[in-house]
């Protein structure tokens, strides 16, 4: 059975409307105006582990990152141990263009990224992860 041409109407002027809804809201959680938290620790740590093994100092296991309030941006601080039982830190400074993918290649870039493995600097970077 078929519904009368009026409600036909109504109900298609109200799909419409659910449809542009949802399409505001999705484009309200893909801006590019900041990274979250949780996606900077992510990313901060996946691509921080890519970079430690770059550099001879691989990640015995995982890292884990915090966020810093910063009035400039958003700031991680990732910590960790190498193979050899070393403490490894990590800072990110997040900007408004940085970059982050996770997954089987993360990487974090347009950011200033400095790991330091025993209180010394192994690498200052732009860009860490993988394709850097």
């Amino acid at each position: 059975m078929t519904a009368p041409a009026s409600r036909h109407g109504a109900l298609s002027a109200v799909l419409v409307a659910v449809l542009s809804f949802g399409a505001m809201a999705v484009a309200a959680c893909t801006t590019t105006e900041g990274i979250s938290d949780a996606v900077a620790r992510a990313g901060s740590a996946q691509a921080g582990k890519v970079a430690f093994d770059r550099v001879g100092h691989p990640v015995d296991g995982k890292l884990t990152c915090e966020s810093e309030g910063a009035s400039s941006g958003l700031n991680v601080l990732c910590k960790g141990t190498t193979q050899e039982g070393e403490p490894v830190t990590l800072r990110v400074r997040f900007g408004g263009d940085s970059e982050v993918t996770t997954g089987s290649d993360p990487r974090i870039d347009k950011v200033t990224a400095t790991g330091s493995v025993d209180g010394e600097v192994v690498f200052d970077q732009s860009c860490i992860g993988r394709g850097c």
